[in-house]
């Protein structure tokens, strides 16, 4: 069977503590829950699409360890294809210290560990893969030189691009990437802080239309602003931003990973949707990241195809 996207990116470890608040510094806060599970961005939005029916190749790096043999095989049973998945060696796999509030918020701690030894010599591996899928996804947790390289053979094979702009990074070559992006999602935090590490400035909260008019005058063909329980607005053209409302929740549990519900959602429509107008991929993307959101944990709170209402296929 052929692939249909590409996704390159992190595998992470979650260690996850409810709590009935987020501590402040300083402070010790008794956990009511522990929980321990699989995560990464790029990981979490694989694993969506493939809940989605979508066949998906990840690109990643595990440890020598026992999380990343755990997660090696979790990736497997799954459904994830994981012939570009390899494991480095004397080197820690990635892991993550998550704290959730009872009102949903969390508060994320990473560390990458083997993530910045995917090389580009892991992309032109999977070349075969590039010429043969629809879309290529990524997320910043691989070093910027790969994800550039990934960018252009994707562009060099067709493909539709599509890439989350987290987590932050500061380097030169983003600007670089940016006329390689057809679609370019970020959250309002995120945004500022692109386009101002872009710019070279200090950081600040920016307006939705400041991001959206630098992506797009920088080459990004759409860009997609999340903003939580408030939808999402986009842009494809400076000057005309447009909205689309969430799905209202009236039970937030944990909206841990509900960003990578939305991106695994919003590119199963890229891959098999395409003519479908984008404020509706928009729109059913954020519906399925509004369900992720009433279930504790990352991707065991996202919902399987089956359990979909018609109006989020």
């Amino acid at each position: 069977m052929n692939p249909e996207v590409i996704v390159l990116g992190g595998c992470v470890t979650d260690f996850t503590v409810y709590t009935p608040r987020l501590p402040v510094p300083g402070e010790t806060v008794v956990a009511k829950l522990f929980q321990y599970g699989y995560g990464g961005k790029a990981a979490n939005s694989a694993y969506m699409c493939v809940l989605l029916g979508v066949h998906t190749i990840l690109i990643s790096k595990l440890g020598d360890d026992y999380f990343g043999q755990n997660y090696l095989k979790h990736l497997e049973a799954i459904g994830i294809n994981v012939r570009h998945v390899t494991v480095e060696k004397n080197c820690s796999s990635p892991i993550a210290n998550i704290t959730v509030a009872d009102s949903g918020e969390n508060s994320i701690v990473y560390f990458p560990g083997c993530l910045d030894r995917i090389a580009e010599t892991d992309i032109k591996s999977a070349e075969s893969m590039f010429k043969r899928a629809k879309v290529f996804a990524c997320v910043f947790e691989a070093p910027m030189t790969v994800i550039r390289l990934a960018l252009q053979l994707a562009r060099q094979h067709r493909m539709i691009t599509y890439v989350n702009a987290a987590p932050n990074v500061s380097e030169s070559l983003l600007k670089d990437c940016l006329p390689l992006i057809d679609y370019i999602c970020v959250n309002e935090t995120e945004g500022s802080t692109l386009v101002c590490t872009i710019k070279g400035e200090p950081q600040g909260l920016l307006s939705d239309q400041e991001v959206v008019d630098f992506l797009l005058s920088a080459g990004v063909g759409t860009v997609i602003i999340t903003k939580g329980k408030k939808g999402a607005v986009f842009s494809q053209e400076p000057t005309k931003l447009q909205s689309v409302a969430a799905e209202p929740v009236t039970n937030v549990v944990d909206t841990t990973g509900a960003g990578d519900a939305f991106n695994g959602s919003f590119i199963y429509h890229l891959a098999r949707n395409i003519q479908l107008p984008l404020e509706d991929k928009i729109r059913k993307a954020c519906g399925i990241a509004s369900l992720s959101v009433q279930k504790k944990g990352t991707q065991p709170s996202y919902p399987k195809k089956e359990e979909l209402a018609d109006k989020f296929l």
